[in-house]
């Protein structure tokens, strides 16, 4: 599937109005709003089901993902902004988008260092997010995870292998917030880790339960309202066409020369993230490394699963950060007064964040 690496992208144009009609119904392939778009060397128009374009997430190549100071993964952070559709993830463009539901308000709630509640000393700095804060979070995952469990043994053969892997996850991450302290900075890891998981959960129960039947019978749709989820791109007109009868947000990218005959309301200017993101500076000293270098979205995604599962809670003593070259061997005067210096511990992910 080709990818989408813009450099300059800007609206323009007065051609793409030319069949504007606002009393004529819109169709899969028309836009209600629509950008032209320069993407490298070359132009593209993008429409949608949406009042609203979103900048195209960067995929330059080399393209690296990063963990910001915030615990995101800035644009590549799929409860934070529109990804390439991808098959095998097809539930992303199902997750809510910030304030669509009141009640779920707490999974892009940011902690800050008065959330955090410091042990005993002999803890030494340790603690743990706290507890009026932490109940916060019960409330919507206690709703979730039964649903999902009940639907899970209700209909094995609807679930997918990751729907499992995340109800358990978002269980652990429930019981470690709760049980295990840790630094300032890691229990905001494990705080947007758990928003993660539950967001991409809930999504995934909504495609499963509502929106796959939507998707799967496009006959049967008339251009739905759109949902407040976070959407998709895509070139892939099937897939334009079962979101666009799902109700489901999805911006349309094509070649600027094959515009025809679609139907477009308003050119409208790209809506820029507002996340106040850390630009890691690649080398510098004690920049962040890169979790996942390329240009395929089901990669990227499942690189952030594995950073999710497997970063450690603590420092891990077996990491060193960087490989030692081989040492000489040591003189008969050095021997005796030589001593190994031990190298420096760090946790890869952590590296520039506060601890």
């Amino acid at each position: 599937m080709a990818q989408i690496s813009p450099r300059k992208l800007h609206p323009h144009s007065v051609d793409l109005l030319r069949n504007r009609n606002p009393s004529s119904p819109l169709g899969p392939f028309d836009g209600r709003v629509a950008v032209h778009a320069q993407i490298g060397a070359q132009h593209y128009f993008i429409t949608t089901n949406a009042n609203y374009v979103p900048t195209v997430p960067s995929l330059e190549l080399p393209h690296k993902v990063y963990l910001r100071m915030d615990m995101h993964y800035g644009t590549d952070d799929p409860t934070l902004w529109p990804q390439q559709y991808t098959p095998f993830y097809c539930h992303l463009p199902l997750i809510s988008k910030k304030g669509a539901r009141r009640e779920l308000n707490i999974m892009w709630w940011t902690p800050s260092e008065s959330d955090f509640e410091i042990g005993s000393v002999v803890m030494r700095g340790l603690g743990r997010l706290k507890q009026y804060q932490f109940s916060k979070f019960l409330v919507p995952v206690n709703e979730l995870v039964p649903q999902c469990k009940a639907l899970h043994q209700k209909s094995p053969a609807l679930a997918v292998p990751l729907f499992g892997q995340l109800i358990q996850q978002l269980v652990m991450w429930i019981e470690q917030l709760q049980n295990l302290p840790t630094t300032y900075t890691k229990m905001l890891f494990a705080v947007t880790s758990l928003q993660r998981t539950f967001l991409e959960l809930d999504a995934q129960y909504l495609y499963m339960t509502v929106y796959k039947e939507r998707m799967d019978n496009y006959m049967a749709n008339t251009n739905a309202d759109v949902g407040q989820f976070v959407g998709a791109f895509t070139l892939l007109p099937n897939v334009v066409q079962q979101f666009w009868g799902a109700g489901v947000p999805i911006w349309f990218v094509r070649p600027y020369k094959v515009f025809d005959k679609e139907k477009i309301w308003a050119i409208v200017h790209l809506q820029q993230p507002l996340l106040g993101l850390y630009d890691p500076d690649e080398h510098g000293q004690g920049a962040p490394p890169a979790l996942y270098t390329g240009n395929s979205t089901q990669d990227k995604i499942a690189a952030i699963h594995s950073a999710t599962r497997q970063t450690p809670w603590y420092t891990d003593p077996f990491e060193t950060g960087f490989t030692r070259p081989p040492s000489p061997p040591p003189t008969a005067a050095s021997a005796s007064t030589s001593r190994p210096v031990p190298p420096p511990c760090t946790c890869l992910i952590f590296r520039r964040a506060r601890n």
